[in-house]
This record gives C-alpha cells, sequence and structure tokens, in this order.
C-alpha cells in the first residue's frame, strides 16, 4: 500500500532562496524524514536554487 503527503519546503543558498508545497505518494513505511531527500533534490532544481541547503521542512501524511 502506499500513503499521500502533503509537505513544504524551503530551499536557500545565501543569495537565493524558495518555498515549494506540494504532495507526493510513497510506501506506507515512509516517514517525513525518508522522503525528505527526493523532495529537497526536485525543489532545488525546479526552484534554481543549486547548492541550497532546506532550511524548513515540514510535511504530513494525509491518507
Amino acid at each position: 500500500m502506499s500513503s499521500t503527503w502533503k509537505w513544504e519546503i524551503t530551499v536557500d543558498n545565501g543569495r537565493r532562496s524558495g518555498t515549494a508545497r506540494g504532495e507526493t505518494i510513497a510506501a506506507d513505511s515512509a516517514t517525513a524524514e525518508s522522503i525528505l531527500p527526493g523532495i529537497a533534490n526536485d525543489v532545488t532544481q525546479r526552484l534554481r536554487v543549486t547548492g541550497g541547503r532546506v532550511t524548513r521542512f515540514k510535511a504530513q501524511r494525509t491518507s
């Protein structure tokens, strides 16, 4: 089975920052910590915040 997560992440590289919100589907055994790396990688590329670090991350399982 899988579950849906709603998340919000902020990435900052010192010169530029960006915040994104979204949903992802993950295995039932997933935790917020286990879904963070994939989301962070996607968001930094999408927001063009290369070399950035995650400054804020919230995730909540919705189903």
